[in-house]
């Protein structure tokens, strides 16, 4: 054999040596580190179901929808169930956080995002969390906003009438002399209120026979509030026990179709 091509045989053996030695694996060094390729060389597929991504890290698994729509779900001692769900064609929701949680598809968030007590949505430094006309921030009885030092709360005009809680009730006819309770609005909350009465026709003076007051409930009692129509004696006022709102009629005549609105000012007593 001449040595040009000794030098090439072995030079291939070389190669093929070299191309069966194992991957290092200090995980169990007597066996070898392979990656099955499941799928194909444009498209690889690591097989296993599911497949841990890194040591102490997320793991990757089939959520069982058609068109492989992929799941990445919290692993090692994290026992959350916190879940990325990738979308396809099939699955139209390219996003889902969580078990019970919402979608975003096509980047537009399409159901309800659900979290857990405790948890926060967290707005960075500059950014803004925005509520878009016609879309609606709403708070669970209980629950409140904490503006903090140096924050702060701005309404326009519109914003601030459409945001204050406002009711009605009607009180009826209340004769001459005598004393009409007035019923607390359903939902009522704790705050300082402007209550306002008002008479219909056929009252006689009928812009002589309105009164208001601003009043204090506690949740429990009115307290603070207080007014008469000084030349026709029409009282609003607490009732004895402070429960409800009283109308003393003393102008002389019957009161007719009578109301009175109350609107928040200021919410906590």
């Amino acid at each position: 054999m001449s040595l040009i091509l000794f030098e090439r045989a072995f030079l291939f053996a070389t190669i093929i040596r070299m191309s069966l030695l194992t991957g290092c694996n200090l995980a169990n060094p007597s066996n070898a580190h392979w990656v099955d390729n499941d799928g194909t060389d444009a498209a690889p597929v690591i097989s296993g179901n599911p497949v841990q991504l890194c040591s102490g890290g997320p793991t990757a698994s089939s959520s069982g929808v058609a068109n492989a729509v992929n799941s990445i779900t919290s692993a090692g001692t994290n026992t959350a169930t916190a879940v990325l769900r990738l979308g396809t064609v099939a699955q139209p929701d390219a996003l889902v956080l969580g078990p019970q949680s919402g979608g975003i598809a096509q980047g537009v968030l399409t159901a309800q995002v659900s979290m857990a007590a405790n948890a926060n949505i967290s707005c960075g430094a500059f950014s803004q969390f925005v509520c878009e006309t016609g879309g609606q921030v709403f708070l669970e009885s209980g629950s409140e906003i904490d503006v903090q030092p140096g924050a702060n709360v701005q309404f326009n005009n519109a914003g601030a009438q459409s945001s204050t809680f406002r009711a009605t009730v009607v009180v009826g006819n209340i004769a001459d002399s005598a004393t009409a309770a007035v019923a607390n609005p359903p939902s009522i909350v704790a705050g300082v209120y402007a209550v306002m009465a008002s008479c219909e026709p056929p009252t006689a003076s009928l812009n002589l026979r309105q009164v208001s007051t601003v009043a204090v409930w506690d949740g429990t009692n009115w307290s603070y509030g207080g007014s008469m129509s000084a030349p026709n004696n029409l009282e609003l006022q607490p009732a004895v026990g402070l429960a409800t709102l009283q109308i003393v009629n003393g102008t002389g005549g019957l009161l007719t179709g009578v109301e009175v609105r109350f609107v928040l000012l200021a919410a906590g007593a």
